[in-house]
């Protein structure tokens, strides 16, 4: 099968972020309990998932290096984003989706990308 690729450059302002860095809310270097990590992630989950139900502009990144609005959300039963831009619209199925890489990380695919990219590396080539 082949592979189709859909990057999403995303902001300093993620879900759930408070503007602290990523080590800090993830407890490294601090001496927090097992239960309340959890709790931390369930939250940073919860805040991600109400987010993206509700819809996020973001920046699609096409091959050309050239960036294009969009609107992403997130299907309440949690099965599909449907991306819009314009008058065209995509729904992508999460059943469809074969891997996530961030940043530099999806060398398969020709599209520039930077350290704020999120590429969904998708089963099928559509």
């Amino acid at each position: 099968m082949g592979c189709a690729a859909a990057a999403v450059r995303r902001g300093a302002n993620r879900p759930g972020s408070t503007g602290e860095s990523d080590a800090s809310r993830s407890g490294i270097g601090s001496a927090i309990s097992d239960k309340e990590q959890r709790k931390r992630d369930r939250e940073l989950v919860k805040a991600f998932v109400t987010e993206f139900v509700k819809g996020k502009k973001l920046d699609v990144v096409l091959t050309s290096g050239r960036r294009k609005k969009c609107a992403v959300s997130l299907a309440r039963s949690l099965d599909a984003l449907t991306v819009r831009t314009g008058s065209q619209e995509r729904k992508l199925l999460m059943a469809e989706v074969k891997a996530v890489r961030i940043g530099k990380e999806a060398t398969e695919i020709e599209t520039p990308l930077d350290e704020l990219c999120v590429t969904l590396m998708l089963v099928s080539t559509e």
